[in-house]
């Protein structure tokens, strides 16, 4: 096997291990009005949720801080005022979020319960 293929390899299994790891949150469980995606550790990004804008398969990237911005993905995807509450969602849930982000044998289960809805 040569150290491409190797690389390839371990590349594939981090994405498949991050895939693996990636919970998706309703509307009905958020209150937000997108479906937002919470994914554990990656190892090149810092602490985020990705929010669904609606308009396929396209997403803005949230930072979960204290003041949450909005990190990647195209400006104005959805109108400020919905952006402001993925904020207010990402600050009322900042540790349960946090939380899963950073422990790789994180309960998906156990994040939806600990989360609260808007």
């Amino acid at each position: 096997m040569s150290l491409k293929s190797i690389a390839r390899a371990c590349d594939n299994r981090a994405r498949l291990r991050q895939l693996a790891d990636t919970v998706n949150i309703l509307p009905k469980d958020s209150g937000l009005p997108y479906k937002v995606r919470v994914s554990s550790k990656s190892p090149v990004r810092k602490p985020r949720i990705r929010v669904y804008t609606g308009n396929g398969f396209e997403t803005i990237s949230v930072s979960i801080e204290d003041k949450p911005l909005q990190v990647a993905g195209k400006k104005n995807a959805i109108q400020q005022k919905e952006l402001e509450q993925v904020y207010g969602w990402i600050i009322l849930n900042k540790e349960a979020l946090l939380n899963y982000w950073n422990d790789a044998e994180a309960d998906a289960v156990e994040l939806i319960r600990s989360l609260r809805s808007l």
